[in-house]
C-alpha cells in the first residue's frame, strides 16, 4: 500500500469512529472545545490567527507517516524543526478549508485540507486530520495525520 494511501486509510478509519462518539449528547466542556477550535480555524482561514495560538507551553505534537519528519515534538522543537523551515519556502500563508469537525469529551478532531504557493513557483495541497485534545481551553497534545510525502517534498527532506 502506498503512502499517501495508508494515510487516507488510517483517516477514514478514524473519522468515522470520532463521528459516532461526536453524535452523543455534547457535556458543555465538548461544545466548548469544539467552538474554540472551530473559531481558531475560521481565525485561520480568513488570514486573522492561527490555531497555535491556542496551543498550551507544554504541548506535545506528533505526526504520524513513514518519513522522517514523523515523529513526536514539544513546543520549540515543532517550531524550529517543523514549522519554520515549512513556512520558509511558502510565497502564501497555508490557508486551511475545514471539512468536518468532531468532538469527544476532551478531544476535537478537525478533518481539512490546506495549501498554499510555493516560492519557486509550485503549489502545496494536502489534506490533513489532526486529532486535538483540550485541557482548560487550551490544545495540550496533537496527533496529526497528513501526506508527510507532500510536506517533506516542500521542505527538501527525503526518506532515508
Amino acid at each position: 500500500m502506498k503512502p499517501a494511501s495508508l494515510v487516507l486509510a488510517v483517516v477514514l478509519f478514524l473519522v468515522p469512529l470520532a463521528a459516532a462518539a461526536g453524535a452523543t449528547h455534547r457535556s458543555a466542556e465538548e461544545a466548548a472545545n469544539l467552538a474554540r477550535v472551530e473559531r481558531a480555524f475560521a481565525d485561520w482561514s480568513s488570514g486573522r490567527g492561527s490555531i497555535f495560538v491556542l496551543l498550551s507551553p507544554d504541548a506535545t505534537w506528533t505526526i504520524l507517516g513513514p518519513t522522517p519528519s514523523a515523529g513526536t515534538y514539544d513546543r520549540p522543537t515543532l517550531q524550529r524543526d517543523v514549522l519554520v523551515p515549512f513556512n520558509a519556502r511558502l510565497a502564501s500563508p497555508l490557508v486551511p478549508v475545514v471539512r468536518r469537525l468532531y468532538a469527544d469529551a476532551d478531544t476535537v478532531v478537525v478533518l481539512f485540507e490546506a495549501s498554499a504557493t510555493l516560492r519557486d513557483g509550485g503549489h502545496y495541497e494536502n489534506s490533513y486530520a489532526w486529532f486535538l485534545r483540550l485541557r482548560d481551553g487550551l490544545v495540550v497534545e496533537v496527533t496529526a495525520v497528513l501526506d508527510l510525502h507532500a510536506y517533506d517534498a516542500v521542505v527538501g527532506t527525503s526518506v532515508q
